[in-house]
């Protein structure tokens, strides 16, 4: 009996992660807010000033990312009240972001941001869990994935990208991108006064590989693992599926070999139980159309495929090794290239009054 519940569970789990859908609205603000307002600004103040634009479902979203360009900040918090208390993280992001529409030739006006303590609530603690679960989606649909990592010291602690890759949260939001759409579109700012203070992931999976380890990350509330597992167990059935042209090149190959041999310490059974299994027999079963699920690996989107569907039809528009070690050793990056897609002029209004510890 209880094998059979958590294999309803498993499957549960993997088709609403097929199905996609949104538990809460992703909540972005434009980067013109975001530069406007000279340091991150919570969710509740970016509501009260009606900062915030919102997408309720992920056809909602879908049209959005056709014409507006998504950045999902991701960075590491420097207090338990203020997450960024002298502001450092804030300049990296216009930085990076000021980069991006150089290198990429994006409009500034197309622009929304999503990082954490503005876009997850931070009062209402149920509010908060639902869009933390719904991160997967977040990620999914931002057409870049930058972290934030400038070497900064903030209340007598040292902070740098070695200090936020052993965050679990951090880990979490990279996986959550890994995962889905690979590592294609995703930079590291080192901030200002460093040689390349915006460079490219893609040739550096191994610094990736630390982001799997979720579970073994740093979290100031340690059962905080276990609101995670669900979401973890969705990230590897996606790891699994992942689309063919997504699933090319060194990188995601040299992750998903890292992954496969060191499920037992990514995760551990403690909390996992035979929840990976399952999900890898769920996966073959999709693979050769047999899934008990009802739903099929192929009909998830990302931005990386929807998106690239959507440019192609307006061209020309303005849109068993250890992961700390791997990361220790891993000291190079390759600079960032510019690509072809381009965003759009159109600006969703809906603007309402509707994160994370």
């Amino acid at each position: 009996m209880a094998l059979r519940l958590r294999e309803a569970h498993v499957r549960e789990l993997v088709e609403s992660s097929c199905n996609q859908s949104l538990g809460f609205p992703l909540c972005c603000v434009t980067f013109k807010s975001f530069r406007e307002a000279g340091k991150l600004i919570s969710h509740e103040h970016a509501r009260l000033h009606s900062l915030l634009t919102w997408y309720d479902t992920v056809d909602e979203v879908k049209v959005a990312v056709e014409i507006r360009t998504v950045i999902f900040l991701s960075h590491q918090w420097k207090g338990r009240a203020e997450p960024d208390p002298n502001g450092d993280d804030w300049k990296a992001a216009v930085l990076a972001v000021d980069m991006l529409i150089e290198i990429h030739g994006l409009r500034l006006d197309d622009i929304d941001i999503w990082i954490d303590y503005t876009s997850i609530p931070q009062r209402n603690r149920a509010s908060q869990i639902m869009s933390i679960e719904s991160l997967p989606v977040y990620a999914a649909f931002s057409r870049f994935f930058v972290v934030i990592a400038p070497p900064v010291t903030a209340e007598g602690v040292t902070y740098n990208h070695y200090t936020y890759a052993k965050r679990g949260w951090c880990r979490l939001e990279q996986w959550a991108r890994i995962a889905q759409c690979g590592v294609e579109n995703m930079y590291v700012c080192h901030g200002d006064g460093v040689g390349d203070p915006l460079v490219s992931f893609s040739a550096n999976a191994p610094v990736l590989s630390v982001a799997a380890d979720v579970m073994g990350g740093n979290f100031t509330v340690a059962k905080d693992r276990v609101k995670l597992v669900g979401v973890m167990v969705q990230l590897y059935h996606q790891l699994q599926t992942l689309p063919g042209h997504l699933s090319e090149g060194n990188a995601i190959n040299f992750l998903r070999t890292y992954v496969q041999g060191n499920r037992e310490r990514l995760f551990p059974k403690e909390l996992f139980g035979n929840y990976i299994q399952l999900v890898e027999r769920e996966a073959f079963l999709q693979a050769f159309g047999g899934s008990r699920g009802g739903a099929s690996a192929s009909c998830r989107e990302t931005f990386m495929d929807y998106g690239r569907k959507v440019s192609g039809a307006s061209p020309g528009r303005q849109r068993k090794v250890s992961g700390e070690s791997l990361f220790a050793a891993a000291t190079s990056f390759r600079r960032p290239n510019g690509d072809k897609r381009q965003s759009g002029g159109h600006r969703d209004s809906r603007q309402s009054g509707r994160h994370r510890d």
